[in-house]
């Protein structure tokens, strides 16, 4: 007695996992990277759990007091234009400000302000913390676990 078994819907299904990273599987990368960056700000420490150097005096706003005494979060608008973007050819997602807040990283001689890291990254290059690295892993394992056993 010979018993066949048809295996093509496995072997299928097999090569469909070669290329698992999807958009889905991006996005909760990218958001979930987002949430560690604005994370800095509501902490007031950078990505490596170092705080932020606290302001030398109270700021002045047009004659008025700040909103708030809390570091690069005056009017939220850098903390707010934290986003990401997918590219699911590539298969990377990008993370940055909207704004141009360089100086806020990096520091400047010029203008005396002290660096204030919000984006992970050392000399130019992304350097991500074992925790953001934890994050991530699971965040993507949650993801290709919805991918491969729907709910």
């Amino acid at each position: 007695m010979t018993i066949k078994i048809d295996d093509r819907a496995i072997k299928s299904y097999i090569r469909g996992l070669k290329n698992i990273i999807t958009a889905d599987m991006l996005d909760t990368i990218g958001r979930t990277v987002q949430t560690r960056v604005v994370r800095t700000f509501l902490n007031e420490t950078d990505p490596y759990g170092q705080r932020w150097q606290p302001l030398k005096r109270p700021r002045r706003r047009q004659g008025r007091a700040s909103r708030t005494d809390k570091v690069l979060s005056d009017t939220d608008t850098l903390r707010r234009s934290i986003n990401y973007v997918i590219n699911v050819a590539q298969k990377n997602v990008r993370i940055g400000a909207g704004m141009t807040y360089v100086r806020h990283q990096h520091g400047t001689l010029r203008r005396n302000l002290v660096a204030r890291r919000f984006m992970p990254i050392i000399n130019n290059t992304a350097a991500l913390p074992a925790s953001w690295q934890r994050a991530i892993q699971q965040a993507a394992e949650r993801s290709l676990k919805n991918k491969v056993i729907p709910k």
